[in-house]
Parts: structure tokens; C-alpha cells; sequence
């Protein structure tokens, strides 16, 4: 059973042949005859390739001699064949007559298997974004009917290019310490048989993630106590919210920003944290604070998310107030026992004056007595 599969100048035939596989042969207009390609040792892949772009094939895939499509019953019209792959139409390609139509035996038989359609490289990413200084896996592939071949990664913009030949319909490309430079469109080529082949493109972003800080909250001055409500702080008295985070950047800036009005207040961070201090506190701090982390990267500025917020409560000094109240009544008890110690030195001093007076009217009473007992005698 033979079939025949021919546009224009051109065929392909044999037993098993198809649309875009089989034992080429070609047209001779002055004989009106088709005759046979001889394989003397000159038909490769190139001269295959140009078939199959002049059948509308896609591209050549192996080159066969006739025993795969049984032996031609026709004379052979060209031997020497020499195609460079590129030309549209085997007429454009060197080739010699035979001395003779016999020449060539049809154990000789040139024959093609072309792809029938062309390849269409894909290209795939595990994710279309990346983390800065980090890695990713770019993979291109194909049909697997067109194994072996040379895939080309490269950016649509700039000069970015990495190749890889393989065996097989497919490659991975690890980009390592990813950085901005990689962030853009990509796009694949498959080379086969001097042919470029390009995949759609694919857009590749690359981001900085920055791990959401912690932020915490002492009192220097003993002046915290932690309730169901936050953190509440005696009036008066010092505190500080620290903020910080694990980052492999070694510089960045840390925000605090206090939710129960429009202040925040800004630090570098120095061993990837900062304090922020409130040495007296007053109830207009009294609210809710929380840290953000900032780092700026090849002039792109990017943020975390905010921690959950801390409450801070500003409570009345009572034990101030107490230990004032305390302080006063001391001091009342001290003035009150000075002025009793006084009034009672008072009395003592007035009782012993009195004693005194007696003691000297009672002296001279009785030296009267004496004096007129004298004078009478």
C-alpha cells in the first residue's frame, strides 16, 4: 500500500508515510515524473529541515532512509544533497544529477519524519514572585516529541541571557540571590536544527518581605503593672516601648505609632532594634502603640506589617497620694507633740516659778519673826 502526500514540486510517499513523514521525492518537469533523493552519505537533518519548512511540516525530527518507508519505484533524480537548513525549498539547496537514473539503488532512498506542527516552548515558574536574595526555578519545555535541543532563558529588556542543552524536551534554570536586576519579563527559545522557537512571557516580580517586629513594653522606675487591660502605668512615673526584629538587612528604621492620635515617632535600627523612651508619663500617652520595620533596597522603600498593639493605661498615683496624706499627718503629730512638749516645759517652768515665790515669802516671813524676837530681848 503506497501513499502519496506531494505539494507543489514535492512529495512524500512510502508505506506508512503520512502528511509529514515518508521517502521524499520530487518533481521532474521535463520527464513528468516524480523521482527519488538519493541518501548517498550527504542527507542530514539541515537537508530534512528544508522539506519539512517547504511541506508546512515544522521541523525536521529524524532523517530515514527507504527500508523504513519500503524502497521507491522510481528513478533518483539528486544525490549530494547539501543544505545549510535556512533555505525555503530543497530547488535552492546544492545538489548533482546522477550520471544515471540507475545510479542510486533504492536501498538509498532519502526519507523524513518532520513534527507537523512547530514547537511552542512553555515557560513555568513555581511563582511569579520572589523574595529579594533569594533563589528561584525557572523551567522551559516542550513537546516531548522534540526531545534534545538548546533552550535559552532570557529577559525581554536588558542583556540577561543563561542557556542549557539538553537531551531531553526540558530544562530548569536556578537563579540564585535573586535581586532587582531579575525583576521584568522572561521569555524561552528552543533551538533545533538552527531554528529559534519562542514561548509567550512571563512576568517575574521580586520583593523584599519583611518579618512583622515585636514590641515591648518596661518601667525603668517600677512603675508597670500588667492588667487585663494592658499595661498601666503609674502617672509620673518613666516607661519604654522597644521595637525590634529578625532581618538579614543591617540597616532599617522602626516607626512608632501611636493609634489614638496622629504621632509617630521614627529610629534607626541598631542591632535591628530601637527604644522609644517616655521619661514622665502624663495621660496624654495613655493609648494603643505599635512598631513597623522600614528598609530601603536599591531606592525602593518597603514596609512591614504593624505588630498587634499594646495598651497603655495612665493610672492616678494613689500611693503617692497615700504616702503624701501619711507624710502630712506625721508631721501634724510631730507639730502637735512639739506644742505639747512646749506647753508642758511652760507649765513647768510657771510651777516652779510659783514654788520659788512661796519658798522666798515663807524666807523672809520667818527672818521677820527672828528679826522682832531679837529686838525684844
Amino acid at each position: 500500500h503506497i501513499v502519496f502526500f506531494h505539494i507543489g514540486q514535492i512529495r512524500l510517499a512510502g508505506s506508512g508515510s503520512t502528511r509529514c513523514s515518508g521517502r521524499v521525492e520530487i518533481y521532474n518537469s521535463l520527464r513528468h515524473s516524480w523521482g527519488t533523493v538519493c541518501d548517498d552519505g550527504w542527507w542530514d537533518l539541515k537537508d530534512a529541515e528544508v522539506v519539512c519548512r517547504e511541506l508546512g511540516c515544522g521541523i525536521a525530527l529524524q532523517t530515514q532512509w527507504s527500508n523504513h518507508f519500503d524502497q521507491g519505484r522510481v528513478n533518483a533524480f539528486r544525490s549530494n544533497v547539501g543544505c545549510s537548513g535556512s533555505e525555503t525549498s530543497l530547488d535552492n539547496c546544492f545538489y548533482a544529477t546522477p550520471l544515471s537514473y540507475n545510479y542510486c539503488n533504492h536501498g538509498q532512498d532519502a526519507g523524513v519524519v518532520c513534527s507537523e506542527t512547530l514547537p511552542e516552548p512553555t515557560i513555568s515558574l513555581y511563582s511569579n514572585e520572589v523574595t529579594w536574595g533569594q533563589g528561584i526555578s525557572i523551567t522551559c519545555s516542550v513537546s516531548d516529541k522534540f526531545s534534545g535541543g538548546t533552550f535559552i532563558l532570557q529577559k525581554t529588556s536588558g542583556s540577561f541571557s543563561q542557556s542549557q542543552t539538553s537531551s531531553t524536551s526540558s530544562v530548569t534554570f536556578n537563579l540564585h540571590n535573586v535581586n532587582f536586576d531579575h525583576d521584568g519579563l522572561y521569555q524561552c527559545q528552543y533551538m533545533k536544527t538552527s531554528r529559534r522557537f519562542n514561548s509567550s512571557s512571563v512576568r517575574l516580580s521580586v520583593t523584599v518581605r519583611l518579618q512583622t517586629p515585636s514590641i515591648s513594653l518596661t518601667s525603668p522606675s517600677a512603675g508597670l503593672v500588667w492588667g487585663p487591660e494592658g499595661a498601666e502605668i503609674t502617672r509620673g512615673y518613666s516607661f519604654v516601648l522597644t521595637c525590634s526584629v529578625n532581618s538579614r538587612f543591617s540597616s532599617g528604621r522602626f516607626f512608632l505609632i501611636f493609634s489614638d492620635s496622629n504621632i509617630t515617632d521614627s529610629k534607626p535600627a541598631v542591632n535591628n532594634s530601637a527604644s522609644f523612651s517616655f521619661p514622665v508619663a502624663e495621660y496624654e500617652h495613655q493609648g494603643n502603640y505599635s512598631c513597623v520595620y522600614e528598609v530601603t533596597v536599591s531606592t525602593q522603600t518597603f514596609n512591614s506589617t504593624a505588630t498587634a498593639p499594646i495598651t497603655v493605661i495612665i493610672k492616678f498615683p494613689w500611693m503617692l497620694m497615700v504616702s503624701t496624706v501619711v507624710r502630712v499627718v506625721l508631721l501634724l503629730l510631730l507639730v502637735l507633740l512639739v506644742v505639747l512638749l512646749v506647753l508642758r516645759r511652760r507649765r513647768q517652768t510657771q510651777q516652779a516659778h510659783i514654788h520659788t515665790t512661796v519658798t522666798l515669802k515663807t524666807c523672809n516671813e520667818e527672818d521677820d519673826v527672828s528679826d522682832k524676837k531679837r529686838g525684844s530681848i
